[in-house]
């Protein structure tokens, strides 16, 4: 297991220096109000690398259920620091709107109902199978922000909305999209192999496409958001049974 660890780290490593040292070669015409370059972001790479490698420690050594709630949680908040941090640092300092990355309030509506529909389901089938104590639902309601929102949204708007087109620039779409969807599920170091190659095609490759084709990251947002709720009612069937 700590050969595995050691070798996702050199990849995201080799990843991050080839990002941050290709100069900018390709003229784009798209998102043309992303002005800052890929380069800005490594500080933020490395940052999300540690907070990775530490959440992966936690869920291979804390044992109680509800502790380790507790400390994703406050890791989800740390990494949402690193975010609003980064979008002061890199968009707020060229005064622009926020809306260039493709977070528009028009779709928090629609993020709203979404959240909603998923929170209800999971609610509905705890309570029937498993969860009787109050304590425990509430712990149980705040991971679940957790899988389904605060991760989802962090990924989205730091990968998607702020280092896919200026990394693009640089070696062209086709591969920044292959680098950021690797790179985006190498950080992922609870995931073994089939699951990150399902990561890497779903909340990667086609990811970005829909990126591209909305000018939005609220379908990329769903469609993470989609695979962490899959995957999160299938580990509470599990454990139902």
């Amino acid at each position: 297991m700590l050969i595995y660890t050691i070798i996702r780290l050199l990849f995201i490593s080799i990843i991050t220096f080839f990002i941050a040292t290709k100069p900018e070669v390709k003229e784009i015409t798209y998102f043309s109000k992303q002005t800052w370059n890929a380069k800005e972001t490594i500080p933020f790479y490395l940052g999300f690398a540690l907070l990775a490698l530490i959440s992966f420690i936690l869920y291979k050594n804390v044992s109680n259920y509800i502790v380790y709630q507790i400390l994703t949680y406050v890791i989800s908040l740390i990494a949402g620091l690193i975010l609003l941090l980064s979008i002061k640092l890199i968009i707020l300092k060229k005064k622009i709107s926020i809306e260039v990355i493709g977070l528009k309030t028009s779709h928090i509506f629609w993020f709203i109902i979404f959240f909603i529909i998923q929170y209800l389901i999971l609610i509905i089938f705890c309570i029937s199978k498993f969860i009787q104590n109050y304590n425990l639902l509430i712990w149980s309601l705040i991971y679940f922000s957790t899988v389904l929102i605060i991760w989802p949204t962090i990924e989205v708007v730091f990968f998607l909305g702020m280092v896919f087109i200026p990394t693009s620039r640089k070696v062209g779409l086709l591969l920044a999209a292959v680098l950021i969807s690797l790179l985006q599920s190498l950080y992922h170091f609870n995931l073994n192999a089939p699951a990150l190659i399902i990561n890497f095609l779903l909340v990667g490759i086609l990811a970005c496409y829909f990126y591209l084709k909305t000018k939005g990251i609220l379908v990329p947002l769903l469609l993470h958001s989609s695979l962490n709720f899959f995957i999160l009612f299938r580990d509470l069937i599990s454990i139902s049974t």
